[in-house]
């Protein structure tokens, strides 16, 4: 299954919409695919476990109607001036690493 990890600048996307020529339909995606268990692994990977110790995958796992790719087409969003997509998926799991932390400090 690949993933179109779109944490794309939402917030400011929302500021720049109202600012361009037309109010219309946008797509907003990074247009970059990536496997979910790739996704995955990197996440283990940058917190330290072992990702084949720790994971369970197979497709009992699976939604009953499950997409094989979705992955979002920006090509109109980016014609519009100041966008762009963003957040990389590696950024998404350093996020992760940082609101872990935050939480952890929060119980603690």
């Amino acid at each position: 299954m690949r993933r179109d990890w779109a944490v794309a600048g939402h917030l400011e996307t929302m500021w720049l919409m109202p600012q361009w020529s037309e109010a219309d339909h946008y797509v907003v995606a990074t247009a970059a695919g990536t496997i979910v268990c790739h996704v995955h692994e990197s996440t283990f990977d940058y917190w330290g476990p072992n990702y084949g110790d720790h994971a369970m995958t197979g497709h009992g796992f699976f939604r009953p109607a499950e997409a094989e790719v979705l992955v979002g087409n920006p090509e109109k969003t980016m014609a519009e001036p100041g966008w762009a997509p963003e957040t990389a998926q590696e950024q998404l799991v350093m996020m992760m690493d940082t609101d872990g932390r935050r939480l952890q400090a929060a119980t603690v």
